[in-house]
């Protein structure tokens, strides 16, 4: 799954992740591609029935960058 923001991409991959700050293991990778930096971390797939809209705001903080944060709005078009 890729999704394109102003200035970048947020692209999700079905695959094992690791993340060795919380020591946990998750479903998805996650890059985040924004202003020419880019950005890796894990995810997973929200307990809710996949048939559901996708349109909601969701924000993401960085676990390398202090105070860093973005913010990125599906629209239901």
């Amino acid at each position: 799954r890729t999704y394109q923001l102003q200035g970048g991409e947020l692209r999700l991959t079905e695959n094992l992740c690791s993340d060795t700050m919380s020591d946990s293991l998750y479903g998805w990778k996650a890059t985040l591609k924004h202003d020419g930096e880019t950005y890796q971390g894990c995810g997973m797939a929200a307990n809710v029935d996949a048939t559901l809209g996708w349109a909601n705001t969701y924000v993401a903080t960085s676990t390398q960058s202090q105070g860093f944060e973005v913010q990125m709005t599906l629209n239901p078009d």
